[in-house]
């Protein structure tokens, strides 16, 4: 079996070739299109939020779980930061900016053909639940969050300079990179991860808990670019028939 962390590297580089970030780094696409997906984050957001509470535990005495009690701290105000940049941001379906009634606002977060998104949230909340006896497999868990975000956030910085806001919105901009470069724990971001250095502490049934979690989680990622994408194409073509 494959250590964890090589596991990862290979899934955030199968990841980083998906066609929702090949869209996102196409300058070819309009902007609008390329960043339509964003409020259809909410959920996805507002879940990560809920997430860090099943992964801390404050009455812990392992090192590690401190460290993942860490990781917490340095993270749980992402969805402001989140909130914050969707006010900031013109876009297709922006509820925060084009207020609709609360019908439309909650049919569309939850709209049977974006469930992927929310899919991602119900996945982790059970993997955190199957977990809870080891702060390695937390960890694990809110790596393969920090990577995927990398593998993000890599293609659509290019998007928020495009867009002259990388020094003014909080969760797309510069604020959060500096954030990640200051992680505790590393960060994923330009191959600056090196290794997890708690998984020479684990055993084998972590270790198999661990490549499960990983691979299922990337599994679910996937399905929710390939919803953004399908969002991202939808904009595309109602922009081509606008200007036909």
């Amino acid at each position: 079996m494959k250590n964890l962390f090589q596991t990862i590297c290979e899934r955030k580089a199968e990841l980083r070739k998906s066609p929702f970030l090949s869209f996102l780094a196409d300058e070819n696409n309009s902007l609008e299109s390329r960043a339509s997906f964003i409020p259809h984050m909410v959920f996805f957001s507002m879940g990560f939020k809920d997430l860090l509470q099943f992964v801390y535990d404050e009455n812990s005495d392992d090192p590690v779980q401190q460290d993942v009690n860490v990781h917490v701290g340095e993270d749980n105000t992402h969805w402001v930061w989140y909130l914050r940049d969707l006010e900031e941001l013109d876009l297709p379906n922006n509820f925060m900016i084009n207020p609709k009634d609360n019908y439309e606002r909650f049919a569309e977060i939850y709209n049977d053909n974006t469930f992927a998104i929310r899919d991602v949230v119900y996945q982790a909340m059970y993997y955190a639940k199957l977990i809870e006896f080891s702060p390695r497999l937390k960890m694990a868990l809110m790596e393969v969050f920090e990577s995927t975000f990398a593998a993000f956030i890599e293609s659509f910085v290019h998007v928020v300079h495009e867009l002259d806001k990388f020094d003014t919105l909080h969760y797309f901009g510069k604020g959060h990179l500096a954030a990640e470069a200051e992680h505790a724990a590393g960060n994923w971001i330009d191959g600056a991860k090196e290794s997890l250095p708690f998984e020479d502490e684990m055993n084998e049934q972590e270790r198999y808990l661990g490549y499960t979690l990983i691979n299922g989680m990337y599994d679910k990622f996937e399905a929710m670019f390939e919803t953004w994408n399908n969002i991202q194409k939808e904009v595309q073509a109602k922009e081509a028939v606008t200007f036909a």
